[in-house]
């Protein structure tokens, strides 16, 4: 883990002065117990990773000039993951975990068996808070993107090879189906709410959204652990330089 690493919205360029504040600017100088002139690392999300020399510090704030630039393109193809609404403290999970194991962007989305919907204002921004708290933690220079989708119908307009998790017994297991499906669209997985999908939800998922139901385990898995499970299935493929991926 990058121990001095801290997000700042700021384009990061060189000799650009920036300042932290709230928890970026308690975790330095509070936990860290930076001083000045000595180096830390910024990130913004955007790919760039900046070494930046503090300056001064206030109260609230702390004053940083940056001294170096890098920039790193995103190392794979883009992965999404579309997850109905479970309990907050399993999201949280799923976020953090699947910035880990490279997700590109969340989608989260209201199915028949889910909760009512918690995407407050409040709840968007602790969602934020987690994956850039992840981003840092596990060297991420991009932070995934959450969209919020009322229903499935959204996905519509999404370009992309959708698969579910279908607790049907003739459903594949996911490693058999891609061995004769390659991808032709970057892969996004859905994972229903824990008493699964509605037969009319699988209709609409089978003949709207082109999406193919797989397996993933033996076991039924929690809503959590299928997202998780799908995530690090998908990416290993996706790591692999010899898998044809044409997009």
């Amino acid at each position: 883990m990058p121990h001095d690493r801290y997000f700042s919205e700021d384009d990061l360029t060189l000799g650009k002065k920036i300042s932290l504040s709230g928890g970026e600017w308690h975790h330095l100088v509070h936990v860290m117990r930076k001083k000045e002139k000595e180096c830390v690392e910024i990130v913004n999300g955007k790919g760039k990773l900046a070494k930046a020399v503090i300056c001064s510090q206030s109260h609230k704030e702390v004053f940083l000039e940056i001294v170096n630039i890098q920039e790193q393109t995103t190392p794979t193809p883009p992965l999404y993951l579309a997850q109905s609404w479970i309990a907050s403290a399993k999201i949280d999970w799923i976020l953090e975990k699947g910035c880990e194991m490279g997700v590109s962007e969340f989608f989260f989305f209201s199915a028949e068996g889910s909760p009512p919907s918690p995407a407050s204002e409040a709840k968007q921004t602790r969602m934020r808070t987690i994956l850039i708290s992840a981003m840092k933690q596990c060297g991420r220079l991009d932070l995934p993107k959450i969209s919020i989708y009322q229903n499935l119908s959204a996905f519509a307009a999404r370009k992309a090879t959708f698969l579910f998790g279908d607790m049907r017994e003739k459903a594949p297991f996911l490693q058999h189906y891609l061995d004769t499906h390659p991808l032709q669209h970057p892969p996004c997985f859905l994972v229903g709410p824990e008493k699964g999908f509605t037969a009319a939800e699988i209709q609409f998922l089978e003949e709207k959204l082109f999406s193919s139901g797989v397996r993933l385990h033996a076991n039924i898995l929690r809503s959590e652990t299928a997202a998780l499970m799908a995530l690090s299935l998908l990416a290993h493929l996706l790591s692999q330089p010899c898998t044809p991926v044409p997009f």
